[in-house]
């Protein structure tokens, strides 16, 4: 009798208008209480006398703020493609030059890269071909472009690693 109670209930609220009201503001609720819990257990892992269990807490928040910059870069993207190509605000030089340093880090594809910053594989092409081609002088304005300037190997090294910020 109880289940067909709960049942019987259950149909009654979902044919309720203020069901979707109800029950974002629950998904909202639990979505809190779960992010109270987890930062609870990663301060209790992170305050333990364990190194191997700080270092856990350590990896998790990471894995968590991986995860949050990916779900907030795909709502930006989504608002992206709301604006036609054509529209769009171009790259500055020095943005191609990191989108061009992500692609060689993450060995994408130009197709990948260019889906994922939301321009064309051969614009992706023909910044790769201006980087290539910077000793030769074809143009006073490059399309990519480091900042700072890479001429020595020290700037390579702080190009590569990226400065420590106290994680």
């Amino acid at each position: 009798m109880a289940s067909s109670l709960a049942e019987r209930a259950f149909l009654a609220l979902a044919k309720s208008r203020d069901l979707d009201r109800f029950a974002m503001k629950a998904v909202l609720k639990a979505s809190e209480l779960l992010g109270f819990a987890l930062g609870h257990r990663l301060r209790a892992l992170r305050d333990s006398q364990d190194p191997l269990q700080a270092a856990f807490a350590e990896g998790q928040e990471n894995l968590l703020l991986a995860h949050f910059y990916l779900e907030l870069s795909e709502i930006l993207a989504s608002r992206w493609d709301k604006i036609p190509d054509k529209k769009r605000p171009q790259y500055t030089p020095e943005q191609r030059y990191r989108i061009l340093s992500l692609k060689k880090l993450f060995v994408s594809s130009a197709e990948e890269t260019a889906k994922r910053f939301r321009v064309s594989a051969e614009t992706i092409a023909r910044w790769e071909r201006d980087a290539e081609s910077r000793n030769l002088p074809s143009s006073d304005r490059p399309l990519v472009r480091p900042n700072p300037p890479v001429r020595r190997y020290a700037d390579v090294v702080r190009q590569l690693v990226p400065p420590y910020r106290g994680y």
